[in-house]
């Protein structure tokens, strides 16, 4: 991603949202297929999402981490909790339970 930088106060940079452009697609095997306009100074983000495969003793399973700023990151989340956690037996668990919190 690139984003066009408006500059700077106080040693923090700020960004022209609206210039914002995604690199994705001009990624290549020898780097990136891309030039600044002439307009401006750019800066350059990366993202990726990568599981970890790590482990933690008393861990049942394979723990990955989780990319929370991304949807589909966010989507896997509610879809495990929704599949997983959240199951019938803990809805009435936590529907009995005094004092709790939903």
């Amino acid at each position: 991603m690139a984003v066009r930088r408006l500059g700077e106060l106080d040693g923090r940079a700020y960004l022209d949202i609206t210039s914002s452009e995604v690199l994705a697609s001009k990624v290549t095997e020898d780097g990136l297929d891309w030039f600044e306009p002439a307009e401006g100074d750019w800066a350059l983000f990366s993202f990726w999402i990568q599981g970890t495969g790590e482990t933690e003793t008393p861990s049942v399973s394979m723990n990955y981490v989780v990319n929370y700023l991304d949807w589909y990151g966010a989507e896997a989340v509610i879809e495990y909790w929704n599949s997983t956690v959240l199951t019938e037996k803990l809805y009435i668990i936590l529907k009995t339970t005094k004092n709790n919190r939903f």
